[in-house]
C-alpha cells in the first residue's frame, strides 16, 4: 500500500488564496470608506455654499428690497399668485448664471407682505435632482406695504 503525501505547495496555495481573499475585501472596504468620505464632503461644501448665497440674498433683500435683488444680484423676476417670485442659478464651482441652462444649483426666493412686514424665503436647491440644499426664511418691517390704503 502506498501512501499519498500531501505536498506542501497545496497547503500555500490555500493560504495565498485565503490572504488574497482578506487583501480583496480590506481594499473594498477602504474604497467604499473613501467613497463615502467624498460624498460627505460634496454635501458639507453644498451645504455651506448655500448658507452663504442664502445669507447673502437675505442681507441684500434687508438693505435695499426688491431692487436689490435684481439690479445687484442679478435675480431674475416671476410671476406668483399675490407673492413676487425671483430665481437665480449658479454653476458646479458656484459661478452666477443668467439663466438656467446649464446651471447646477437654484434660488427660489419668494417675496411676500402681511401685517407691516415683509418676507422673504430663499430655497436653494440642485437642479439635477430638486434636492433642497438650504432654505432660509427672513422678514423685516415695511412702513409702506404693497396694498396698504
Amino acid at each position: 500500500m502506498s501512501k499519498k503525501r500531501e505536498t506542501p505547495s497545496g497547503m500555500f496555495m490555500m493560504e495565498m488564496i485565503m490572504v488574497v481573499f482578506f487583501f480583496i475585501l480590506c481594499a473594498s472596504t477602504c474604497i467604499l470608506v473613501f467613497v463615502k468620505a467624498n460624498n460627505m464632503s460634496r454635501q458639507a461644501k453644498d451645504l455651506n455654499q448655500s448658507v452663504l448665497a442664502a445669507e447673502s440674498i437675505a442681507e441684500v433683500w434687508k438693505a435695499e428690497g426688491e431692487e436689490g435683488l435684481t439690479e445687484t444680484l442679478g435675480a431674475q423676476a416671476h410671476t406668483g399668485a399675490g407673492e413676487r417670485q425671483y430665481g437665480m442659478f449658479w454653476d458646479r464651482d458656484w459661478n452666477p448664471l443668467s439663466e438656467k441652462a446649464g446651471a447646477a444649483y437654484l434660488a427660489d426666493i419668494t417675496v411676500s407682505d402681511r401685517d407691516r412686514m415683509s418676507y422673504a424665503e430663499v430655497v436653494i436647491s440642485r437642479t439635477e435632482d430638486n434636492r433642497v440644499v438650504f432654505s432660509l426664511e427672513t422678514q423685516k418691517y415695511s412702513q409702506t406695504v404693497r396694498g396698504d390704503r
